[in-house]
């Protein structure tokens, strides 16, 4: 069963995209995989592109590349055509093998064999057969072959098909077509449809993309979460490339695979990457898709266990397969510009938006929304999820200790969940704060939640630009957060709230009390906050930088032009046949 679906989608790739896998891995020494790709290559196309082989940026073959063989040192350079049955150096041992330039067309069934080089720009007749230099401009035709015409334009005697498959003519129409179109088609991946700051995101751009007419597909990699009922209520398409374990499995393999015959079918012009693992597993494949634009994030400091030196540089060479890289604060920015060592060119901030009308609403009852808690207690919340320790639940608890011998009725509710809960719990059970805190889990009334609340904290370690902070906000909550990522672009200390260092408990419980006591600071950070955000973190400015993002590049530049009628009877009047 599985061959068969990877046969199914191999009709929809070609031999070049095995290539260009292969060849990543290979320099990047994977053992093994390199040359089970190529196998399976030549078993589905009966194509030999050894991974080996250097080809550059460009190369096309005609009809799947059925029957070509390129030995394993040869060297093929840029927008390189090459027709079926055609022999690149052959498996020959000999050390010495061809070297074909620029620019070059190779029609079928031509040989190239030994140490000879194929000028710029060249073009190699149907059937002949190759043991001298051809130089550039210039047709070789016959057997053995000699030049026929010089000083050519080779514009004249290209005939590039897309992906092997589609006449220079068709391909011409279709890009005409796509380029008359207003507005491209997106897909936006994520890894889960989990709550999270990047999946919420992600989701909320996908709406207001499909609300300004936009065609868009969300892509990921395992779903069930609560966000895909907001998706499918959106009218949005969700497609699911189930990886649940890791991206090292061969079934995260055939899921790329998956991934590029879909692209390919859709004809997506963008695609979109909104997290670490989506990053890593939808980049490589929309670059095999050839798609136009590709657009990778980071959303974070990398602080986290997963970015060891090792798995950095992966990840810095799969963004490098991006079009544009898009980071959420200044912060993220500086940390790619100085650790990563990205070009300033490739790195495009473009801060979080909110949806600032759901959390402009009356305050419902408190018994409603959190029953059992009293109308006189003071209610501090974070949002943040609990699968690492880097958003400082554990210095909130410790803050919290303090807090109790000043203001013993506050309460804490932690909005969030992960596999790091049952540890908080331990740790506010142990501290004997157990009446103080309230694990709430995953709430998808958060808008409801704030208004109930009374102060938004953040004790996080490290963050890129805060979707927490952003709600506090919107719902007119006084914020005390940690100064790091992005926060201090939100926050301005004192004017619209509180910045604290990073773990550091009694700091933090000096911001909540300094709050807790004075109702006039609460109300006027509180609206100075809300006023912030208003301003400056909604959806239109999202999208009128994404629009900018959006835009395709001109398909002429590297295009070659169908073949003209005459070109061939000019050809065999030379008295050859191409």
């Amino acid at each position: 069963m599985i061959l068969g679906k990877f046969c199914k989608m191999s009709r929809l790739l070609n031999p070049v995209s095995y290539y260009k896998l292969s060849r990543w891995l290979h320099l990047r020494r994977v053992p093994l995989l390199p040359r089970l790709i190529k196998v399976c290559s030549e078993i589905v196309f009966h194509c030999e592109l050894p991974y080996a082989a250097r080809i550059g940026p460009g190369f096309q073959v005609e009809h799947r590349g059925f029957g070509i063989v390129v030995h394993p040192r040869a060297v093929i350079g840029r927008n390189v055509t090459i027709s079926p049955c055609v022999t690149v150096g052959g498996r020959s041992g000999k050390y010495e093998v061809p070297k074909i330039g620029n620019d070059v067309f190779i029609a079928s069934g031509a040989k190239i064999l030994g140490d000879v080089t194929i000028g710029d720009g060249a073009v190699v007749g149907a059937n002949a057969v190759v043991i001298h230099s051809v130089p550039p401009y210039s047709v070789a035709a016959g057997v053995p072959a000699r030049i026929i015409r010089e000083n050519i334009n080779p514009v004249e005697f290209m005939n590039r098909p897309e992906a092997g498959q589609m006449p220079s003519e068709k391909k011409s129409t279709v890009i005409q077509m796509a380029s008359a179109q207003d507005k491209p088609r997106i897909l936006m991946f994520i890894h889960s449809m989990d709550l999270g700051g990047s999946e919420t995101q992600c989701v909320e751009v996908a709406c207001h993309l499909a609300h300004e007419g936009y065609s868009v597909t969300v892509g990921c990699l395992s779903t069930g979460g609560p966000l895909e009922a907001k998706v499918l209520d959106a009218g949005l398409k969700l497609a699911v490339f189930p990886v649940p374990r890791s991206l090292l499995r061969p079934n995260a393999f055939m899921q790329m695979l998956r991934l590029v015959a879909f692209i390919r079918k859709e004809s997506f012009t963008v695609v979109q990457t909104n997290d670490l693992y989506s990053n890593l597993f939808a980049v490589p494949a929309a670059w095999l898709a050839r798609v136009p634009v590709i657009i990778s994030s980071r959303r974070d400091l990398s602080r986290w266990w997963w970015y060891t030196p090792a798995r950095r540089k992966i990840l810095r060479r799969v963004q490098q397969l991006s079009t544009r890289i898009l980071v959420n604060s200044e912060a993220v920015r500086q940390e790619l510009l100085t650790r990563d060592g990205f070009a300033p060119d490739k790195i495009q901030v473009v801060y979080n938006g909110i949806e600032a009308t759901r959390f402009l609403q009356a305050a419902p009852p408190r018994e409603h929304v959190l029953p059992g808690v009293s109308a006189n207690q003071k209610l501090i919340i974070m949002v943040a999820n609990m699968h690492i320790a880097v958003k400082g639940h554990s210095d909130l608890i410790e803050a919290a200790r303090i807090v109790r011998e000043t203001c013993p009725e506050t309460r804490f509710l932690l909005a969030g969940d992960g596999e790091m809960r049952t540890f908080f719990e331990d740790q506010v059970r142990a501290a004997g704060l157990e009446e103080m805190f309230l694990f709430l889990g995953h709430r998808t009334d958060i808008p409801a939640l704030l208004a109930c609340c009374d102060i938004g904290v953040l004790a996080s370690r490290s963050e890129g630009l805060p979707n927490a902070v952003l709600e506090y906000m919107a719902a007119g909550l006084p914020v005390v957060a940690t100064t790091v990522g992005g926060v201090p672009e939100i926050i301005e200390n004192e004017s619209n709230g509180l910045l604290v260092p990073p773990e550091n408990p009694d700091a933090l419980s000096a911001a909540i009390l300094r709050l807790l006591k004075d109702e006039e600071m609460r109300h006027r950070l509180g609206q100075a906050g809300r006023e912030n955000v208003l301003a400056r973190f909604n959806f239109t400015s999202v999208m009128a930088s994404l629009r900018q993002l959006y835009k395709i590049p001109h398909p002429d530049a590297g295009l070659r032009h169908p073949l003209p009628a005459n070109s061939l009877s000019q050809v065999n009047r030379g008295g050859e046949n191409l």
